[in-house]
């Protein structure tokens, strides 16, 4: 990962347009493909296992789940999805 020397960059803003100067618009998109190929997967089976095991709780209890059982859903799917 590269790094800029302390007192390169004033801020975020200013970064921003000093490497799209340097290197040109795309250069501030180069990593994107890489954040795709890896949150996709991530993102599709912690959805379809957070839905699964909602739906499941929905039928067992014949009622919609509270927030709690939806937050142990959400932090059961997002932990088997990592």
């Amino acid at each position: 990962m590269a790094v800029a020397r302390a007192g390169e960059y004033v801020g975020i803003r200013n970064c921003l347009q000093q490497t799209a100067r340097a290197e040109g618009r795309r250069a501030l998109y180069k990593g994107l493909p890489a954040s795709l190929i890896g949150i996709i997967p991530f993102s599709a089976v912690d959805l379809c296992l957070f839905n699964t095991l909602k739906e499941r709780i929905s039928r067992r209890r014949r009622t919609d789940p509270d927030v709690l059982t939806l937050l142990g859903c959400g932090a059961l799917s997002a932990s088997v999805a990592q």
